[in-house]
């Protein structure tokens, strides 16, 4: 079932169908019987229809009968809206289900393209909520691809095929398309092509700077376990299996800001108190989604930086290289 926070119904939404549907109609014939019950629990009086006590007594008695239909009118609106919520969210796991599969061929075809309008006019989807599940079918079919297919070229058929079935712009899926950059991006920098930046710091004879980026050094312990390790020494990877984590905030403090910087032959951070290591002296890195770890053999140092797993990568094949020197 779709989560319809993602996919919202504007005019009723489902949450509030289903906490207040059966209330309100509790509450509705409670007060139906409340308000006849009087004249519910009287005795009817023999009466002729030609003294016109019937006629008497109805109009007597109006305000209660009209209660009693304005509660009935307003259960049968308010069973109306409910069907045609539930009708309209079944159509959203309609079109869901339907585009999956036209997907899963790699390209939706023509006749699927109709079966799809079909659906969205049927249910009155709104082109908003068709882009949302267009998107997230997108989200989907990259999380299925799996990272390494990005490098020889099928990864990335694949990812344009959906756009262009999807019809989606770049702008609309920037943030994939700038992921499916960094990971050919690690692959060529596994490979040993590793990039060249400036230097915020003097360096020594033969030593070239590789990555710079602002850092936030962190002061706390962190769960090392729950971060994804590149130790050195070992043939650096351009790709992962599972998700990064983010770092747990709590009990994390920010000691200082400055510069993060990776060298052929040393990872050193400048800041109010700078400090460098040799990765002769370091065992490697663990990242985690927001942050990347440093662990020598004395206690770990841990930075916030932007994307953490690059510079991983980049610290991992440089390491690499200066070991094997």
């Amino acid at each position: 079932m779709l989560d319809l926070k993602i996919y919202p119904y504007d005019r009723f939404p489902e949450q509030v169908m289903k906490k207040l549907l059966y209330p309100i109609i509790v509450f509705l014939i409670l007060c139906a019987i409340g308000a006849c019950g009087e004249e519910l629990a009287r005795p009817v009086p023999s009466v002729s229809l030609t003294d016109n006590a019937v006629v008497q007594h109805i109009a007597a008695h109006l305000k209660q009968y009209l209660i009693l239909l304005g509660a009935v009118i307003v259960l049968l609106i308010i069973l109306s809206i409910y069907r045609k919520h539930k009708q309209h969210e079944d159509g959203i796991v309609e079109y869901n289900d339907t585009l999956r599969a036209a997907l899963g061929q790699t390209q939706v075809t023509p006749k699927e393209l109709d079966k799809l309008r079909g659906i969205q006019t049927f249910y009155h989807l709104s082109d908003r909520e068709v882009k949302q599940i267009h998107i997230a079918q997108f989200e989907e079919v990259f999380a299925n691809t799996p990272p390494e297919t990005f490098i020889v070229g099928q990864g990335l058929a694949k990812i344009e095929g959906a756009r262009k079935s999807l019809e989606l712009s770049d702008a609309e899926v920037a943030d994939i398309l700038a992921e499916v950059d960094r990971i050919k991006r690690r692959s060529e920098i596994s490979k040993g092509n590793l990039p060249e930046a400036a230097s915020p710091i003097s360096l020594k004879e033969g030593e070239t700077c590789h990555f710079v980026a602002q850092a936030e050094l962190l002061e706390g312990d962190l769960p090392e376990s729950e971060g994804i390790r590149f130790e050195f020494g070992r043939r650096a990877v351009y790709y992962r299996d599972g998700e990064l984590l983010p770092i747990p905030g709590k009990g994390l403090a920010s000691r200082d800001r400055g510069k993060l910087v990776l060298t052929s032959q040393r990872i050193a951070f400048t800041g109010r108190s700078p400090f460098q290591y040799e990765y002769g002296k370091l065992k490697g890195v663990v990242v985690f989604h927001d942050a990347l770890g440093v662990y020598p053999d004395a206690p770990e140092r841990w930075f916030r930086i932007e994307d953490p797993e690059t510079c991983a990568v980049i610290a991992s094949k440089a390491a690499q290289e200066h070991l094997a020197l």
